[in-house]
């Protein structure tokens, strides 16, 4: 039996790092005369961060010991950092906002991918409603802040009102803007996102008037310039013919003239040809989201009232493995079709219950989350090759009673898929066939499919590994038996649509 014993070891090396001995690193932090001094042990800093791991650029003094020196970073950030590589403890309850931001920017310019993720996780239980735009703009300008993007995106995709009717919106950034306006699924009337555009442009432009109809040509020349990026991502064809008249006619010379005709064209004949190019209308999308339950904590307190949030909303199909044509898909096998459900009918809700990349990847973790839910469907995306996996278990997932062993339950309903993989780019169902085998349980596994079929398991050196090995189930998914790492799965339970 392995035994991790890490208190002892972490207060040691916190001990380590109070008293300096042995240390061959100083580290001047601050500027004069608020700055301070940090005492350090290189072994320590380049095992634990990659950033001090290449580290050149630093000069020595009469003890041959390294000095470097950071003036761009407060004291209160680089004590928690250095207090955190040393021990592995950090203390976040008492810190302001604006130096939880700061040392976030700091961990990721010091790889630290651990805290990255854990003060990310803090400042979406503890700032989402109060910084949101903040957050917002971080998330979008490093890759390496993908949890904040995703509850960012989830948020402003079911609720833009909160970010558009914010007083922060005017200081949005055009990039930030514009990646709003691109979204497909982005929930608002498309004559009220026009709105918002237009008086973010005027915002940007204090000396323009408030009455349009006083405006010259320069004026109109000036909004149309602050816009020229913006402008093309209003889906302008799915605007109201009222809309047109009383939010869009005002503005019109902000437009290519050509567009203004179409638009007007297609409002008085919309079977007549046009020539500008015709964005989709935006999506109406209806499935449920375990963001729902975190929205619902972390901003109940605070939302405006333009936002009102009860648990009867339905919130975006929002997937980091599949698309809505593969839930489309997955629906139509579940009700045995011989046909495809479109997308448009899909029958059923999806209600995110677990992700790996949110919530963790281990089967203590599957087990905590998805014990006694029923009807879910698991899709994972293999690390390389990109193969998209999964099941559908129409029972209840529990936690096995029998530590000793495995436990089977009978269903003649389950089956697993393959959407993508190594071989074939057409979706292979495979439905059980040994129904009694169908269902499997395992303290060490999370979701397993027959005997093995599918699963997930913890091996000896407590690293979480898939398999496919086909038994129990009427065709294999994968071409190959070999153990796999996964980049990403999730679960969903599937719900009847009320």
């Amino acid at each position: 039996m392995t035994t991790k014993l890490f208190e002892q070891l972490s207060n040691d090396l916190a001990n380590l790092l109070d008293n300096g001995d042995g240390h061959n690193i100083i580290f001047e932090v601050g500027e004069a005369p608020n700055n301070q001094t940090f005492k350090a042990h290189s072994i320590i800093l380049s095992s634990r961060c990659s950033y001090f791991r290449k580290l050149s650029t630093v000069t020595y003094n009469e003890n041959n010991i390294t000095i470097i020196k950071k003036p761009d970073i407060s004291i209160e950030v680089f004590e928690i950092i250095i207090r955190y590589i040393y021990s592995g403890i950090i203390f976040l309850e008492n810190v302001d906002s604006s130096t939880i931001f700061d040392l976030l920017i700091v961990a990721n310019d010091f790889g630290l991918e651990e805290l990255v993720m854990h003060v990310q996780l803090h400042i979406i239980e503890t700032d989402a409603s109060k910084n949101f735009t903040r957050i917002y703009q971080i998330s979008i300008n490093n890759e390496n802040f993908k949890t904040l993007h995703q509850f960012c995106a989830e948020i402003i995709t079911n609720y833009p009102s909160f970010i558009f009717d914010s007083d922060d919106f005017f200081s949005f950034p055009e990039s930030a803007l514009i990646s709003l306006l691109e979204r497909d699924d982005l929930q608002m009337d498309e004559g009220k996102i026009w709105d918002h555009v237009i008086k973010w442009g005027i915002a940007q432009n204090p000396d323009l008037s408030s009455e349009v109809d006083n405006w010259s040509n320069e004026d109109f020349m000036l909004l149309r310039e602050t816009l020229q990026y913006c402008l093309p991502h209003i889906r302008y064809f799915h605007i109201s013919g009222e809309d047109v008249v009383n939010k869009i006619k005002p503005y019109r010379k902000i437009l290519d003239r050509d567009l203004w005709v179409d638009i007007k064209t297609n409002n008085i004949a919309p079977n007549v040809p046009i020539s500008s190019r015709v964005l989709p209308r935006r999506d109406v999308l209806t499935a449920t989201s375990s963001y729902q339950i975190s929205l619902q904590n972390s901003l109940q307190n605070s939302l405006q009232n333009s936002l009102t949030i009860t648990p009867s909303v339905q919130t975006t199909l929002a997937s980091n493995v599949i698309t809505k044509d593969d839930f489309a898909l997955i629906s139509s096998w579940i009700d045995y079709r011989t046909t495809y459900y479109d997308t448009t009918n899909i029958p059923y809700n999806f209600k995110l219950i677990l992700r790996g990349s949110q919530d963790g990847f281990t089967p203590e973790i599957f087990q905590n989350l998805c014990d006694g839910v029923c009807n879910t469907i698991v899709v994972l995306r293999v690390q390389r090759t990109k193969e998209i996996l999964g099941g559908y278990n129409p029972l209840a997932w529990k936690k096995p009673v029998d530590v000793t062993g495995a436990e089977y339950e009978e269903t003649e309903d389950s089956f697993i898929f393959s959407l993508r993989n190594s071989y074939s780019n057409n979706p292979v169902l495979s439905r059980v066939e040994n129904s009694i085998f169908a269902i499997r349980y395992h303290k060490n596994c999370g979701p397993i499919f027959g005997d093995n079929d599918l699963f997930m398991h913890m091996n000896v050196k407590n690293e979480t590994k898939w398999h496919c090995i086909q038994r129990q189930y009427e065709k294999p998914i994968r071409c190959t038996d070999n153990f796999f790492d996964i980049e990403e799965y999730e679960v969903f339970q599937i719900c009847n649509k009320q």
